[in-house]
């Protein structure tokens, strides 16, 4: 339901706010529910003359837009109802994630270097694996929404709640542990000179 939610919201105005010309923080609603969007138009990549349609750039957007809240909600589960969980996702995603993604992502393309760009862009911030606008946003936002659910819960704030199911946390783990071979392999020559497990520099990492 999160990534539902998520993906509306991103094709409504989510799309626009990150990525179209407004000030350096926020984008506009030139692009609200895609307008001007179609199988005709390209969008600029990071490589001079080279474009992609912009309904797979759109959606491949969508992507980090639709995950990033539900990694902020593991840190809260089982402490809040639904009805302000999805509140929470429409909030946290146009207050903090698409002002982030504007100011990090957001440039004109290498055919326009006078075009303007967000306002961590324009500082040298290159960030091509998400660990701005995805990791640390969404860390310090389950830390914090942690702390806050976990204050009125029980004297001691960072108590353990039992799961309803041990079965799911463990089907998780495991298809996060097989999704993560690729880079695990990666990294075995290094992890071989450190003498250390490699599962514990991927969950790391």
């Amino acid at each position: 339901m999160i990534v539902s939610v998520a993906a509306l919201v991103w094709v409504s105005y989510g799309y626009s706010l990150a990525f179209t010309s407004g000030s350096p923080y926020i984008g506009g609603f030139s692009k609200a529910f895609l307008a001007g969007v179609d199988a005709t138009t390209y969008a600029a990549t990071f490589s001079n003359n080279v474009y992609i349609p912009e309904y797979a750039f759109v959606v491949f957007q969508m992507t980090f837009a639709c995950i990033t809240p539900a990694l902020i909600v593991g840190a809260f589960a089982e402490r809040v109802k639904f009805t302000p969980l999805i509140l929470f996702v429409v909030l946290w995603l146009t207050i903090v994630y698409f002002p982030m993604a504007h100011m990090v992502w957001w440039w004109g393309g290498p055919s326009a270097y006078a075009a303007p760009s967000g306002y961590l862009f324009g500082h040298g911030a290159l960030d091509f694996a998400g660990g701005t606008v995805i990791h640390i946003s969404a860390g310090i936002s389950a830390l914090v929404a942690a702390r806050a659910m976990c204050r009125g819960v029980s004297p001691t704030p960072w108590r353990r709640p039992r799961s309803h199911s041990t079965a799911c946390p463990a089907r998780a783990c495991g298809r996060s542990r097989r999704s993560w071979r690729p880079t695990r392999c990666r990294c075995r020559p290094a992890l071989m000179l450190l003498r250390l497990p490699a599962t514990r520099v991927v969950f790391v990492t």
